[in-house]
This record gives structure tokens, C-alpha cells and sequence, in this order.
């Protein structure tokens, strides 16, 4: 039996200076222990002008 299970984590970033946005989807298997949905906000820079942003991360339990 496989315990590993397709995980889909959305990133979103919207920067307050410039007004640059990014949304990226990403695919990955994690075990099934560490699948669980998560919500974060993670400290980055904006790449076209370097300022703080948060970067949204919301990561959704998928099962087949």
C-alpha cells in the first residue's frame, strides 16, 4: 500500500508597491501524515521592485 498522496499547494503574491501579481499552482506527493490543508502567509521580495510582500500559500488535501 502506497501512503503517499498527490498534494496541491496555490501561491499568490500581490505586491503592494508595484502591483505585481503572481499566481503559480504546484503538484507534489507528501506522505499521508504531512497532507494535511495548511493556509500560510510567507515573507518574500516583489522581483520587479524588491519590495516586502507576503506570499499567500494554501495547500488542499486530494485524494484518488
Amino acid at each position: 500500500m502506497d501512503s503517499r498522496i498527490p498534494v496541491v499547494v496555490r501561491m499568490q503574491v500581490e505586491c503592494a508597491t508595484c502591483g505585481h501579481t503572481e499566481e503559480d499552482t504546484y503538484e507534489f506527493s507528501l506522505p499521508f501524515a504531512e497532507s494535511q490543508p495548511l493556509e500560510a502567509y510567507e515573507p518574500s521580495k516583489c522581483p520587479d521592485c524588491g519590495a516586502l510582500v507576503h506570499m499567500h500559500l494554501k495547500r488542499t488535501q486530494q485524494r484518488q
